[in-house]
């Protein structure tokens, strides 16, 4: 099972391969500064629905939260900026396979 530390860590390397700082991170999901900072050192419990906000947020895939990363920070960061990556590219293919009537392209 993955800790709240884990996905604490997780948000800030999600934040900073989004290139965003806790600043904008929190104005664009409604929180202080402060209480994003202390959801990314585990000191505050991260809720589950608090999750999709900083998916939304960074672009990085939901499921990429609750996965267990390992490495350095930069480490984290390269994999989250990959699965931002990878997130971006699997719509861009679905938008440029979906026909403006919204039925997808043979």
């Amino acid at each position: 099972m993955i800790s709240n530390y884990d996905i604490g860590d997780n948000i800030r390397a999600a934040r900073k391969a989004a290139g965003l700082n806790l600043t904008q991170v929190a104005s664009a999901i409604g929180f202080e500064r402060g209480a994003v900072l202390r959801r990314e050192n585990g000191r505050t419990p991260i809720l589950a629905e608090d999750i999709p906000a900083f998916a939304l947020v960074t672009r990085v895939p939901l499921a990429w939260f609750f996965e267990k990363h390992y490495g350095s920070d930069s480490d984290r960061v390269r994999q989250a900026h990959q699965a931002k990556r990878e997130r971006d590219e699997a719509e861009r293919l679905t938008f440029n396979n979906t026909r403006k009537d919204g039925s997808n392209q043979p």
